[in-house]
């Protein structure tokens, strides 16, 4: 019994423990929004039919380091600094949307406006992140007004993966035009999703050929998906600018 005890309570304290490796847990995660604290009041949002998620995504290709947020329009940053415990932005790009909802405007305000600061770039926002659950992950960006963001999370992969996931690459990153594609799989198709998780490109793969051009597509954070000869489905995140 005793032992039993002991456990539970180990068990207890390692589900609520401040990850190791903070900056891994924050590129492997896509972070949903819970809801903000603005001027110690919880500002919150409700699901309508433009907003099916509000969260935000960092990436990096090892030396550029950037920031995507969304609600129904889309913000996009190049980060200044990144470390274990804060990060800054530059200036924002927006990636708009047909967003009409009172809602809708007056909850992306208080996300992009107020917190964030887009219209007024250069800032400095400190996180941490803690496991909160077997897998669960919960991150607070507050920023310098002491305004705090709070984010769920699923820490899905591991160290090993951040740092040898060479199976697919998308370069350049960002990309203006074309983006090229390198696998060491043979790849049959391949899927962009935006960070509202809305298909914008699909096509077969040509190994011939493997350039996609983006042209089309909006400022902003991309995720794409491909599938090989397997069914093995591979992804990988890229910004247009």
């Amino acid at each position: 019994m005793k032992k039993a005890t002991a456990l539970l309570i180990t068990l207890l304290i390692s589900l609520n423990v401040f990850a190791q490796d903070p900056i891994k847990e924050l590129y492997l995660n896509n972070w949903l929004l819970g809801y903000l604290k603005i001027d110690g009041e919880i500002v919150d949002y409700s699901f309508n039919s433009e907003i099916n998620s509000v969260g935000i995504v960092f990436d990096t290709d090892g030396t550029i380091y950037w920031m995507g947020a969304w609600v129904c329009n889309g913000i996009t940053t190049e980060l200044l600094t990144v470390d274990d415990s804060s990060f800054s932005t530059t200036e924002f790009e927006i990636n708009s949307n047909e967003c009409n909802l009172p809602e809708t405007l007056a909850f992306e305000k208080a996300y992009f406006e107020d917190f964030f600061k887009i219209d007024d770039p250069g800032h400095v926002f400190t996180y941490t992140i803690e496991y909160v659950g077997y897998n669960e992950l919960e991150m607070i960006i507050t920023n310098e007004d002491g305004n705090q963001a709070f984010y769920g999370g699923k820490s899905i992969l591991g160290v090993d993966d951040f740092e040898s996931n060479t199976t697919l690459s998308v370069f350049p990153n960002p990309v203006t035009n074309n983006v090229n594609i390198a696998s060491e799989a043979l790849l049959q198709s391949i899927r962009i999703y935006d960070i509202q998780g809305r298909e914008v490109y699909a096509t077969q793969f040509q190994p011939g050929n493997p350039t996609i051009n983006t042209e089309a597509l909006k400022t902003g954070v991309y995720f794409l998906i491909a599938e090989s000869d397997t069914g093995q489905q591979l992804t990988a995140k890229f910004v247009k600018k």
